[in-house]
This record gives C-alpha cells, sequence and structure tokens, in this order.
C-alpha cells in the first residue's frame, strides 16, 4: 500500500502546476491566479496571489520572490497534508492504492483540494470493485466556475491514465485472502513432498518407489501443479467477480463503508 507521494506523482504536479513566475535568475515571483475559484466566488474577487508550483495561502501576496528550492521545500511540506487525507481514506474504505493510484489522487487533491467529492467516488468505486469507474472520475473534474478548462482536462486525462498504470505491487498482493491461499499452496506441496519421502521408507513400498522413483516423482510434481493452478483460478476469478477487493475486503457491487 502506498501511503506516501512518489516521483511520478510530483513530476505530475509540477508539470501541471508550472513553475510560476521564472525570473531571469531562477527564481520565481508570485501571480494573480485569476481563475474562477467558487469557494472565493464574490464580487470582490479578483483572483488569488499564487507562486512557485500552485502554493497559495498566507505570507504569499503582490511582490512575493522564492527561490526554486523555496518552491519546492513548499510543495512537499504542503503535500504531507494531502498525503494524510488520502491515507484516511484508504482507512476508511479498507482500499489500499497502489503508487501509480496515490500518485493520481495526490495530484488530483493538490489541484481539488484533498476534502474534494472526487475522492468518494474514487473510493467507493474501488471499494465495489469498479476500477474503471474510478478512473473515469477524474475526467469529471475538469470545471471551474462551471466553465470548462482545457488545462483541468488535460491534467484529468494524465491523472486518469497514471491511477489505471499498476506498479509492480500487484492488486492482489495485499489481500489476507491471498495470504491463506498461498499457506494452502504451501502446505500442499510440503504435504506432497513429505508424504514422497515418508512413503519411499516403508517396507510395503519401498520396492514399488525404487523400481517407479521417476512416476512417483511425476505424479508428486502433476499434484502440486493442480494445486496451485487451482488455487490461481479460484483467486483471481473471485477478484473479477468482486468477492473481493486489493483490500482483502469481502463486498458486493455498490456497498460502502
Amino acid at each position: 500500500m502506498a501511503n506516501k507521494t512518489g516521483a511520478k506523482g510530483l513530476d505530475l504536479i509540477k508539470v501541471s502546476e508550472g513553475y510560476h513566475t521564472k525570473l531571469p535568475n531562477g527564481d520565481c515571483l508570485a501571480y494573480l491566479d485569476k481563475l474562477p475559484r467558487p469557494v472565493f466566488w464574490s464580487k470582490g474577487y479578483n483572483g488569488l496571489w499564487t507562486i512557485g508550483y500552485g502554493s497559495t495561502g498566507p505570507g504569499i501576496t503582490k511582490g512575493t520572490v522564492w527561490t526554486k528550492a523555496q518552491a519546492e521545500a513548499n510543495l512537499r511540506k504542503r503535500l504531507k497534508e494531502h498525503e494524510a487525507a488520502l491515507n484516511a481514506k484508504q482507512k476508511q474504505y479498507r482500499v489500499k492504492l497502489d503508487q501509480n493510484q496515490y500518485d493520481a489522487c495526490i495530484s488530483a487533491s493538490w489541484n481539488l483540494g484533498h476534502a474534494s467529492s472526487l475522492f468518494t467516488e474514487v473510493f467507493t468505486r474501488l471499494k465495489a470493485g469498479d476500477e474503471d469507474g474510478a478512473a473515469n472520475a477524474f475526467l469529471k473534474y475538469d470545471h471551474a466556475g462551471g466553465v470548462k478548462v482545457r488545462g483541468l482536462t488535460t491534467r484529468r486525462k494524465a491523472e486518469r491514465k497514471l491511477f489505471l498504470e499498476h506498479t509492480e505491487d500487484t492488486l492482489y498482493e495485499a489481500s489476507p485472502r491471498l495470504t491463506w491461499m498461498r499457506r494452502i499452496r504451501n502446505f500442499v506441496g510440503s504435504l506432497g513432498i513429505g508424504a514422497y519421502f515418508t512413503w519411499d521408507t516403508l517396507t510395503q513400498v519401498k520396492a514399488f518407489t525404487s523400481d517407479h522413483a521417476g512416476l512417483m516423482l511425476l505424479i508428486t510434481a502433476a499434484l502440486l501443479y493442480v494445486s496451485f493452478k487451482a488455487i490461481e483460478y479460484f483467486t483471481v476469478q473471485d477478484h473479477f467477480k468482486g468477492l473481493w477487493t486489493p483490500s482483502g475486503d469481502v463486498t458486493t457491487t455498490g456497498e460502502t463503508d
């Protein structure tokens, strides 16, 4: 389970936000972001002072200048708040994100805010086994002030793409159910091998096994192979039927906590 922003998440945020407003010496100067934001919507709202990689807040106003190192440090510092919120969601829904899914959500959280309803939909759909639906939910959030913004559309598509690119820690890795399957598989394997060597010591079968050692080994290998394949088949089938999720929680379609 991922619980911290990875390199792809940082890169996506930096590329999407841009580094503004860059000065000749590499520093950056605060600019007035006039993109409509509903939370600030009022007659007196003329924009939001922003600097670096989309940083806003107290102390950022007209004339504020940061070095690139300051912009980077502020990004990483503020990401901790978004990581904490996303980690709480994973715990609440008992759904474990892989690193790419996590990074896609962090990018969206940085842009939309960690309280965005996007994450409720993403986790609800993942809980129900609807990964495609969770990924497609990103595409709904490309408006600002009721107006569709091309830059947001591009960003949401990039986040969706990253969300669907699984990392090596597969969907099955975190499942307690799969852990038990592996234990059973290992037990069956040990039982089969142990039985082979135990039987070989018995007087009544020793002669037979000595004369047919190759056959006995082949039978043992065949039994082990069938056991492995049966466990693998039923595990994968259960996943696609939605009987268990990446977190290992038994669910039914559409069910949430």
